[in-house]
């Protein structure tokens, strides 16, 4: 926390301490079950238009735990996994020092979700997705979105002093679409959790799959453009400047489990759009039907991406949802 951020948090907090119960936990999780259930549906369609599929990786990840003790504390989690139906085998010692000899030996168990995947370079899935838009005639406008307006002909996004006019608008600007729902008269209420992230440029394969520490709280995942340890959380909002000593521990650390890392990289901090129940809104704004959220995705975004979008072209074209859309409805809070 930045100290002085914490009058204005409050209203968040507050939402955040109320959606922490355990019957709301329960809720919550049941919400997100059915979205991670979608997502592969949502992603598949979008990898192979955009000839993405080379760059998915199906390494499985690595949840890892020093001691009995940090073992037994991750018990609620695993239970409440499994009753998602979350595929997962339990490692001792010996079978994660195969399954990873980069990592120095400090783990007594571990926990390998074989299902997941991830993107060995994001960007190039973006570039991608871009190619595919404008293959099907869509145009990119490259600028400031200031604010929306409606009328009755249309609905108007002010940008770069002019205004674009649409049948719809889809509001989709990460940790920077509050005020973009305040300017159309919806009061959201959305924070940013602050992320860091560390590059080892040289020590891709040191690595054979993510890997992550919960009690350190990131992941080290081995990409193109190498090794990236990458996680925490700050809630900082948009403006404050990035802290080094973040960057620096989790360097530090990085270097203690996975021995032999080199030089560092790349640094920089990024922006979790997030809403007090790690729930993203999804839906039309009670202002006007015409303008639709899809934002406010926590630590979920580029996996619940392809879902959100289908649901929102859906919406635009009067289908039937894959899903009860209700408990992510942009005014909850």
């Amino acid at each position: 926390l930045f100290w002085r951020d914490l009058p204005a948090l409050m209203p968040w907090l507050i939402a955040f301490i109320r959606s922490s119960t355990p019957a709301e936990v329960d809720r919550i999780i049941r919400v997100l079950g059915q979205l991670l259930r979608l997502a592969e549906a949502g992603h598949a369609p979008l990898m192979q238009e955009s000839g993405a599929e080379a760059l998915f990786r199906r390494h499985g990840c690595l949840y890892l735990y020093k001691t009995p003790q940090k073992f037994a504390a991750a018990r609620n989690d695993i239970d409440m996994r499994q009753r998602e139906g979350v595929r997962m085998d339990i490692l001792d010692a010996d079978a994660i020092r195969a399954a990873e000899p980069g990592l120095a030996p400090v783990y007594h168990k571990g926990i390998r979700f074989s299902d997941t995947y991830f993107l060995d370079n994001p960007h190039q899935y973006a570039l991608g997705l871009a190619r595919s838009v404008e293959a099907r005639g869509g145009a990119f406008v490259r600028g400031e979105a200031a604010g929306i307006r409606s009328s009755d002909a249309h609905v108007g996004v002010s940008v770069n002093g002019e205004w674009l006019t649409a049948d719809h608008v889809v509001v989709a600007g990460g940790a920077w679409s509050k005020r973009l729902a305040v300017s159309a008269g919806d009061k959201v209420l959305l924070d940013s959790e602050r992320g860091y992230h560390v590059n080892f440029p040289e020590d891709g394969a040191k690595l054979n799959a993510p890997c992550c520490y919960p009690e350190h709280g990131f992941y080290m995942t081995p990409l193109q453009e190498g090794l990236r340890a990458a996680g925490t959380v700050e809630l900082g909002g948009l403006g404050a400047p990035s802290r080094p000593v973040r960057t620096a521990v989790i360097a530090q650390l990085a270097r203690e489990l996975v021995p032999g890392l080199g030089q560092t990289g790349r640094e920089w901090l990024g922006f979790r759009p997030s809403m007090p129940d790690s729930l993203p809104v999804i839906g039309p704004s009670p202002q006007d039907p015409r303008i639709l959220y899809a934002f406010g995705h926590g630590h979920i975004g580029l996996t619940l991406a392809g879902i959100t979008g289908r649901m929102v072209a859906d919406l635009v074209s009067g289908q039937d949802l894959p899903m009860d859309i209700s408990a992510l409805r942009p005014t909850r809070f």
